[in-house]
């Protein structure tokens, strides 16, 4: 009997290299995230600087819900962003407004588990380019004195997306199955549930805008709008957003020649070859950097420890 010749293995590809790549808005804590991406994105993608720009963890939900077990997925995205770490990646947190705690707890201008904390970052390019970066939650006010507002808006805001995002899931397998179309209801919710309140993302690029423009910027980066922008110019400004990893899996990167260009994984990841259908792991390829994790993990518990459960009667 004649045996099939094993297939050659596939080449190990080097991971894509930027100067500066910029993720916000993953939401880690929340069922409806997309870890699992995010996970492989951060796997096929180094660089030198690494920031973080708000709603990373959300403390809003965390607050909200028992405490209960970080999924693996998350834990993951953790171990691949401690590896970053460990192999000399700077990585900057700049909190957003799902995250607002940690603005109140002293940590800016600190390193903490090898992260940088920051309220806000000034950034040069090489170009020459000055920007402002931010999660951008303090432009849906107003630019004059840009103020987040109150946590208690975004808490009311966040039950309605949530069961957005929840519904959307839902009907886009169908619609993709059936009808071979994606609604992308979360995304129309969020403008339904938050725009009269947070006026529309015009707004806010012109509330950013403004405020890059008063005090001496090229350009504003933010995140919070769940909508990448590689840029746009208003009266000779820039905006870019950096998308997010609920509904549009993308990222910002800078190359070592100044360009910024916005990484939208799910067509990345098709033009890279991976597989369709994406499965995760058995074995955990950053399972060594697991201890830092959980020490992250005991951090994040103490910061946002949850509802306790009612006591039996």
């Amino acid at each position: 009997m004649r045996h099939k010749k094993a297939a050659a293995p596939q080449p190990h590809r080097a991971p894509d290299h930027y100067a500066v790549v910029i993720i916000s808005d993953t939401h880690l804590g929340i069922d409806s995230g997309a870890a699992d991406l995010l996970c492989e994105f951060l796997r096929n993608t180094s660089c030198d600087r690494l920031i973080l720009n708000g709603d990373i963890v959300d403390g809003i939900r965390l607050d909200n819900r028992k405490p209960a077990d970080v999924p693996e997925t998350h834990k993951r995205v953790m171990d691949a962003i401690n590896r970053k770490i460990a192999e000399g990646t700077e990585v900057t947190y700049l909190p957003g407004n799902h995250d607002a705690t940690l603005r109140r707890m002293g940590l800016f201008g600190k390193v903490i588990m090898g992260l940088h904390f920051e309220k806000s970052l000034d950034f040069t390019d090489p170009k020459g380019r000055a920007f402002f970066i931010s999660h951008g939650d303090s432009f849906d006010g107003g630019q004059t004195n840009p103020r987040p507002l109150p946590p208690i808006v975004h808490k009311f805001f966040d039950h309605g997306y949530v069961a957005a995002t929840k519904l959307s899931a839902a009907v886009d397998r169908v619609g993709q199955k059936l009808l071979k179309r994606d609604f992308a209801l979360a995304a129309k919710a969020r403008g339904l549930i938050e725009g009269p309140f947070l006026h529309s993302l015009e707004h806010h690029e012109k509330n950013a805008t403004d405020y890059a423009r008063k005090h001496g910027y090229n350009g504003a980066i933010c995140g919070h709008f769940h909508k990448e922008i590689q840029s746009v110019t208003r009266d000779g400004i820039l905006y870019l957003n950096s998308g997010d990893w609920v509904e549009s899996f993308s990222a910002l990167a800078m190359n070592k020649d100044g360009d910024w260009s916005v990484i939208k994984w799910a067509k990345k990841r098709q033009e890279l070859g991976l597989p369709r259908h994406l499965r995760q792991e058995k074995n955990n390829p950053d399972a060594a950097f697991r201890p830092m994790t959980e020490k992250m993990l005991a951090a994040i518990h103490q910061v946002w420890p949850g509802r306790k459960p009612n006591p039996k009667p």
